[in-house]
């Protein structure tokens, strides 16, 4: 699998990577520094680009003093997916030209209850398909050998329409439990917050609901990304402010999780940004590094309580100048 044909899986797992990098505090070559995997490593695990090892993603939990139970359980999903054992069907190849597809001239009229085309390829992926005669193929019968000597053509043999059918079944069934339990599969993980003791996390998954990985007072202080906030359902974006140059500072609201954090695109390292909730200390996340400057970090979280989302608000310091901002007004002074 190439990094363009990831999966979701392969995705959640960087983004709860990313989450567990942020709560460290260091930057990539911290990382370097105290794990047995490069700089460069660390990026492309971080960006998904490449699945990391098992203890890489054991080092890191280690770091941000996080059970490994749930991200160990989206690294197998990740990794089955993108070494292929997941059992995934592949992508389809290219539809074959008409010109490249064989002309059968059945001598008989076909079944009436064969309904429904033949996908290109169907023929060749059968046993019960012969090749053309000048392939080594036995010769049909003297009657059928007699109507394709006539059009010119030589005639391939095609399953009975019954097995043709009970075949195509018997595929998109097999298609579909594929499919669904995938879905189960990923559903799970997305949410699961503790996986129960004793076989693969990938199976227990199956019977974890899709919720997210706290809720409430259990989510502040937590990582957005590394508890599913940001995805299960997607957070409402209460307000953005922009700042010189590229960044964009956005406060953030994870219905699903009772609580807001807010988010820095495009940063200038050194930049911090903050959250904040009355009634409670801010909460925040700097642009340590280069990698941090190019995308997106999250502050840890702040559970809403009695306070409603409207009373957020956010801060950028940047060169110890502080531009703070709330949903309505330009937010608590400096």
């Amino acid at each position: 699998m190439t990094p363009g044909d990831r999966h979701l899986e392969c995705d959640r797992l960087a983004g709860t990577l990313r989450g567990l990098r942020a709560r460290t505090g260091l930057s990539l070559a911290g990382l370097a520094d105290k794990t047995r995997y490069s700089k460069s490593s660390w990026e492309r695990y971080l960006n998904g680009k490449t699945v990391p090892p098992r203890q890489a993603v054991e080092a890191l939990c280690a770091l941000a003093g996080e059970d490994p139970g749930r991200p160990l359980a989206l690294w197998e999903l990740a990794e089955a997916v993108w070494s292929g054992r997941s059992g995934r069907p592949p992508e389809p190849a290219p539809p074959t030209s008409r010109a490249e597809l064989p002309a059968p001239r059945p001598a008989s009229p076909p079944d009436p209850a064969e309904t429904g085309p033949m996908k290109s390829g169907a023929a060749h992926s059968s046993g019960d398909d012969a090749g053309p005669a000048e392939d080594g193929a036995a010769a049909p019968p003297a009657s059928r050998r007699a109507a394709s000597g006539a059009s010119g053509r030589a005639t391939r043999r095609f399953p009975h329409p019954r097995v043709r059918r009970e075949l195509a079944v018997g595929g998109l069934c097999g298609l579909a439990a594929v499919a669904v339990a995938a879905a189960l599969v990923v559903a799970g993980a997305l949410g699961a917050g503790h996986w129960r003791s004793g076989g693969s996390p990938a199976m227990s998954a199956l019977t974890v609901p899709a919720s997210p990985g706290c809720e409430g007072s259990d989510c502040t202080g937590k990582n957005p990304e590394s508890y599913g906030c940001d995805v299960t359902p997607p957070p409402t974006t209460l307000r953005r402010q922009a700042f010189p140059g590229r960044t964009v500072v956005k406060i953030r609201h994870g219905a699903a999780c009772h609580a807001v954090w807010a988010r820095i695109d495009l940063g200038r390292v050194g930049d911090r940004v903050e959250i904040r909730m009355p009634g409670h200390a801010p909460l925040t996340a700097e642009v340590k590094d280069e990698y941090d400057a190019k995308g997106s970090l999250s502050t840890p979280m702040i559970a809403l309580g009695r306070s409603g989302p409207d009373a957020a608000s956010a801060c950028l310091v940047r060169r110890q100048e502080r531009r703070c901002f709330g949903l309505y007004d330009a937010g608590p002074p400096g």
